[in-house]
């Protein structure tokens, strides 16, 4: 199943709060057992002014689906990864697994981003760990690094069709539902304008 699928499918799912009269959306439950997608809380938040509530943080990720959020690539981390700090963290995080959790900031703007735990993202990804924790932060504007900016610029590039023939070959996006082709346009659109592109 692709990703914009899968998406589309959990999005129908979690039933983000509807804002009331006066504009507010309130705070919603997460069981950890039926977590919603990073994407979704971003939208509900955006979208609906509501709040996943506290006590229901922090709740567990697979660290490759959090990838995309990083604000630090490995190459850019403040402690390098063959340095001292950055091994005996990770030595930590094998043995004992992670104590911290990552903290996922949400913007009004449309943006999210891991502002503290990029190191132990990296480090989960490195050693296998299947989950990690994650708290959400509701801010009104979260900005990217301009590297940052400039890998998704890049990766949107990247993803871009090139005509080479005249051959009719099927794409992904040619094999979307209206309804999938519409939200990928949408989400498409979205982050261009957040980047300024």
């Amino acid at each position: 199943m692709s990703l914009l699928r899968e998406y589309i499918r959990t999005l129908l799912e979690f039933d983000c709060p509807e804002k009331d009269d006066y504009g507010f959306g309130g705070y919603y439950e997460v069981e950890q057992n039926d977590v919603p997608t990073v994407q979704e809380v971003l939208d509900c938040w955006v979208q609906n002014n509501a709040k996943m509530y506290e006590r229901s943080m922090p709740v567990m990720y697979d660290p490759a689906d959090l990838s995309q959020y990083r604000e630090f690539e490995r190459g850019r981390l403040r402690n390098s990864v063959e340095g001292k700090v950055y091994q005996e963290l990770k030595q930590s995080i094998a043995d004992e697994g992670i104590k911290e959790t990552l903290h996922i900031e949400l913007g009004k703007n449309g943006v999210a981003k891991i502002g503290e735990g990029n190191h132990r993202h990296e480090i989960a990804m490195e050693v296998g760990l299947k989950s990690v924790p994650v708290t959400f932060h509701f801010w009104q504007s979260v900005e990217l690094t301009p590297s940052r900016e400039a890998t998704i610029k890049k990766q949107i590039n990247d993803k871009q069709p090139s005509v080479t023939s005249d051959e009719e070959d099927s794409s992904p996006y040619e094999e979307m539902s209206p309804e999938e082709q519409a939200a990928h346009d949408r989400n498409t659109a979205e982050i261009m304008k957040l980047i300024g592109w």
